[in-house]
């Protein structure tokens, strides 16, 4: 005899909450600035945060990864 599980509700099935629009929101606009700044060249942002084997696995700067 073989016993099966049914889930019946998951965070999937659920409705969405309230409570995650503001930080969504605010992790959005992080991203959007970061890649802004990137994308634009300030501060020499295409020097110190692009990421390349050499960077991340010889020099051992993981954050970039």
């Amino acid at each position: 005899m073989e016993i099966k599980t049914y889930i019946k509700e998951n965070w999937l099935t659920k409705k969405p909450t309230h409570r995650g629009l503001l930080p969504t929101l605010i992790l959005m606009c992080i991203f959007l600035f970061t890649s802004f700044v990137y994308v634009n060249d300030y501060f020499n942002a295409a020097d110190w945060m692009s990421a390349s084997g050499h960077s991340i696995f010889v020099r051992h700067q993981w954050w970039r990864a």
